[in-house]
């Protein structure tokens, strides 16, 4: 991430009329950006990204807009980006649906890494947190307006808290493949 990009009332005004008329005007998200009893635009946040995949390219420098709307009537973060011609953005959802976890959970309980994860940990003196698992789901868009091509993805991932005694050290997100983070070190 990079630095904080301030923004007057009307700069975030125009920003959330932007995302309203490409997210739900081209898309059909129908994300509630405003609300009578909260303003959402209060919790719009930005920050300049390099968007630039290896540093041969130089810096492809944009603007990442941070914010939490409502779908459907759940709250979920979005990250809308937007660089040059392209916009892009990333709706992140906590799912606590019983049924979807434990479905999750028998998926990760019957993958080949299940057993090396948990020897791994072990090892390592720390514990998977049962209790704290939940559903993160993913939507990614991208759309460059000069070609009009786009791209869409979506994710869904498991996630443990790591405990080292009955401290949180650390998360597991499993997906297509696993991920463990232990306090800004990924393995």
């Amino acid at each position: 991430m990079g630095n904080i990009v301030k923004l007057s009332i009307s700069q975030k005004s125009e920003v959330i009329k932007r995302i309203d008329e490409r997210l739900n005007g081209k898309l059909g998200l129908n994300l509630k950006l405003t609300d009578e009893l909260k303003s959402f635009s209060n919790d719009l946040n930005a920050v300049e990204v390099d968007l630039s995949f290896n540093q041969s390219d130089g810096e492809l420098l944009g603007t990442q807009y941070n914010q939490t709307v409502l779908q459907s009537g759940e709250l979920i973060q979005l990250q809308y980006t937007e660089v040059k011609d392209v916009w892009l953005y990333q709706l992140n959802k906590v799912e606590n649906n019983k049924e979807v976890v434990e479905k999750e959970f028998e998926r990760f309980k019957n993958s080949k890494d299940y057993h090396n994860i948990l020897d791994f940990l072990e090892e390592g003196g720390y514990d998977l947190e049962l209790g704290s698992q939940k559903v993160l789901i993913v939507e990614q868009y991208s759309f460059d307006e000069k070609s009009q091509k786009s791209t869409n993805d979506f994710i869904q991932a498991l996630s443990f808290d790591i405990t080292e005694k009955d401290e949180i050290a650390g998360v597991l997100v499993f997906g297509e493949n696993a991920v463990i983070r232990f306090k800004d070190e990924e393995i």
